[in-house]
């Protein structure tokens, strides 16, 4: 009979907890509503921020479709800083409440295209949409490896597309043009394996214009660190994680050095806005709401608090980098992983520790946990032979690093075959 109880009192829990989700994203939906009615710019940027980073997200692509080219396109550095988490419901339930956003505004406005959306549209219009050629389209130098890349991203299209293998066409045609469109837009630009995983997603909600246009912005704002010539800047950036260790979990720093688990495992998360790797594309959207709206290295600080999350079954595996990063990839797609409590927890650490105050020393954990090289090689480093290919492998690296993280993958898991079958 007590367990009956106990049964009975777990489901009206979770019943509980369902009608207090659908309060909050109804209280979200009339909030997000009203953004739509004629605002001053800082207002609507403020209350989309603050919709973006909190429980959810903007919870559907008809807001997305607005609202991802709004804040993409009136960006800058200073306004993608973060909120505080912990007050966005609590403002977003007050505004409801008080019947009015922080700015004055007409609640009996019927023009719904407000001031900012038909500025952000303007921009759009600003650069118009010319499909190139097939011939130009397979001229182009990056074609066929962005042939390859997008060929294989058919697990990203949600079930119902795939079955639909003209839809799949289309969308990887459209893909393979916006991408060399924008490679074409600035020089400086390199194209990077995973750049089609980011691509792909704002394809599917956007469609073809809007997200060459949106993208033209954010491959400036957002994404321009992973498309320089080499992965040097990456990696430098990646290695933040290693200084947010050091001053949130001595222990755990200590751990990962000593594993030589290094910042590959990562590598995929962050380029791609994690959507590489993750299973459901609801939840790739909802984390596409956090990164438009907030500081470029966000994704890093997300990565952080994952790692953070798992210390416990991390301390507990053997301090070996093919058992660490396995534990770390397979955590990734874990159905009870708390994504809102590790969304909550990257944006206090980011404004805890900003990335600048961490640089310095996420530069010098690099430099004291790189591999040391070995008398024999450093000698060919005189001659100028390992720096050739040093610098191969380095471009290597750059265009393939999906491939690469691949290949450390595969050996992980030759790794823990050999032993398994020893022990």
């Amino acid at each position: 009979m007590a367990e009956d109880d106990s049964t009975i009192a777990e489901i009206r829990r979770e019943e509980d907890g369902i009608k207090e989700e659908e309060t909050r994203n109804s209280e979200k939906v009339h909030f997000m509503e009203r953004l739509m009615v004629g605002v001053d710019s800082e207002g609507v940027r403020e209350g989309v921020t603050r919709c973006c980073q909190s429980c959810g997200g903007l919870l559907d692509n008809r807001f997305r479709e607005t609202l991802w080219p709004f804040l993409i396109l009136n960006s800058n550095s200073s306004q993608r800083r973060n909120s505080e988490f912990g007050h966005v419901e609590n403002k977003i339930k007050q505004s409801n409440q008080n019947g009015k956003l922080s700015v004055e505004q007409d609640d009996d406005s019927v023009e719904r295209n407000f001031e900012n959306r038909d500025c952000a549209e303007g921009v759009l219009q600003d650069l118009e949409y010319q499909s190139p050629s097939k011939e130009e389209i397979e001229s182009h130098k990056d074609y066929y490896q962005v042939y390859v890349d997008v060929s294989r991203s058919l697990k990203r299209f949600p079930p119902s597309i795939q079955n639909e293998g003209s839809v799949v066409d289309k969308y990887m045609d459209d893909l393979i043009e916006v991408i060399l469109k924008i490679l074409d837009t600035d020089s400086d630009l390199h194209y990077y394996q995973g750049f089609h995983d980011v691509l792909v997603t704002f394809l599917m909600v956007l469609g073809k214009e809007k997200t060459f246009q949106v993208a033209v912005k954010l491959v400036q704002s957002h994404l321009k660190l992973f498309m320089t010539k080499t992965m040097r800047e990456t990696s430098d950036a990646l290695h933040l994680m290693y200084a947010l260790f050091e001053k949130e979990d001595k222990k755990l720093f200590d751990f990962l050095l000593r594993a030589e688990l290094g910042t590959i495992f990562a590598l995929p998360w962050v380029i791609t806005w994690f959507s590489h790797s993750l299973n459901d594309l609801e939840l790739v959207l909802r984390l596409f709401d956090l990164f438009v709206a907030s500081d470029p290295l966000l994704p890093i600080y997300l990565s952080a608090a994952i790692v953070m999350h798992a210390r416990e079954s991390v301390l507990s595996c053997e301090c070996e980098m093919p058992m660490v990063h396995k534990l770390l990839g397979d955590s990734l797609n874990d159905p009870d992983m708390p994504w809102t409590d590790l969304i909550h927890r990257a944006l206090g650490l980011i404004n805890k520790y900003p990335p600048h105050t961490l640089e310095k020393r996420a530069k010098l954990i690099q430099e004291i946990s790189a591999p040391k090289p070995r008398s024999q090689l450093q000698k060919k480093t005189d001659s100028g032979l390992s720096g050739d290919v040093i610098s191969f492998v380095m471009s290597f690296v750059r265009q393939r690093p999906m491939f690469t993280a691949a290949v450390v993958s595969s050996v992980v898991l030759a790794y823990l075959f050999h032993y398994y079958n020893r022990s």
